[in-house]
């Protein structure tokens, strides 16, 4: 059981913000996209998933297809995680320097 289970299954609660330094706290942002990458490219890989368009669904069943698609999510999920680490990081600079 990982971080992000304990949390949701009440086993661990998030440390109390007041107990971390704000470069340390992570954006709600942060968090979202570090979950996804945890946890839904795995089930994403494991049991498949289904991509819904306007004009109906794509069911991507487990196996070379979703291993690929996942991989290329995975990059851009990572790419905007640093995104939002970099503007976190560039926000506390501003206020330290103010």
């Amino acid at each position: 059981m990982d971080y992000f289970d304990q949390i949701a299954a009440g086993v661990r609660p998030p440390p109390p913000l007041a107990m971390r330094t704000e470069p340390d706290r992570l954006s709600s942002e942060e968090l979202e996209l570090s979950y996804a990458i945890a946890k839904k490219l795995p089930d994403m890989v494991q049991r498949g998933f289904t991509i819904e368009t306007s004009y109906g669904e794509l069911v991507i069943e487990p196996g070379r297809h979703a291993d690929a698609i996942a991989a290329t999510v995975r990059r851009s999920l990572e790419i905007q995680l640093k995104a939002a680490e970099l503007a976190r990081r560039d926000a506390n600079l501003d206020g330290a320097l103010a």
